[in-house]
């Protein structure tokens, strides 16, 4: 979430996020949506959130004499080259420093911040549904992938068992479970959002009624 003091126009930032992701080429990801406010059509962004699959790109590791290559992440590797340029900067979230991982990084882009959210085919339903929100509404997704013996546990789908340390109580204080009831067993790939609803109960909603 952004701690950004003022919000833009709508076209503003979408301009803004265009201009942002024209800094990359095909080759750094497989898949881009825009998400938060300005997917759903909010006339006042404060944000923007960018979801993404990256793709493994091969990088010369020896500075080219001898043409040796590592793969790595094209999206972060990109993201680093673009601050190092100075086209980009790291966002710093008050007192809590920078995020700069390989799934998540903020950063500042014509003083406007924007947040990448790197996920993989297997995950990008639930991580562009869940990035889009608004926060009430991805709690209500959660919540119905909970009722349906599932759980949103690392960024992905898990199928779940009855939680053996607390006997699937819920009300009970679980480390095992994070009080859930539900222990994760086996990842369910999850490409769209369509998808993602079913798993959740709930009738697949466009972005701007959410």
């Amino acid at each position: 979430m952004s701690d950004a003091k003022f919000k833009r126009p709508k076209e503003q930032a979408y301009q803004d996020a265009c201009d942002l992701r024209g800094l990359f080429r095909a080759e750094h990801f497989s898949q881009w949506e825009f998400g938060g406010s300005l997917r759903r059509g909010v006339s006042f962004v404060g944000d923007v959130e960018h979801v993404v699959i990256a793709n493994s790109i091969e990088v010369n590791i020896d500075g080219g004499l001898f043409g040796q290559t590592q793969a790595v992440n094209g999206m972060c590797h990109h993201l680093d080259r673009l601050v190092a340029d100075k086209l980009l900067a790291k966002h710093l979230y008050g007192t809590t420093g920078y995020r700069w991982g390989e799934k998540y990084r903020g950063v500042d882009f014509r003083g406007f911040n924007h947040e990448f959210f790197l996920c993989t085919e297997t995950n990008w339903g639930p991580t562009l549904a869940i990035r889009t929100g608004p926060a009430e509404f991805s709690q209500r997704l959660v919540v119905g992938l909970l009722k349906n013996g599932m759980r949103q546990h690392e960024g992905m789908v898990w199928r779940c068992d009855r939680c053996e340390v607390c006997s699937g109580d819920r009300s009970t204080a679980c480390s095992d479970c994070n009080s859930t009831g539900l222990t994760p067993r086996e990842v369910i790939p999850c490409s769209t959002e369509q998808s993602y609803f079913e798993l959740c109960g709930i009738k697949m909603i466009s972005p701007q009624a959410r």
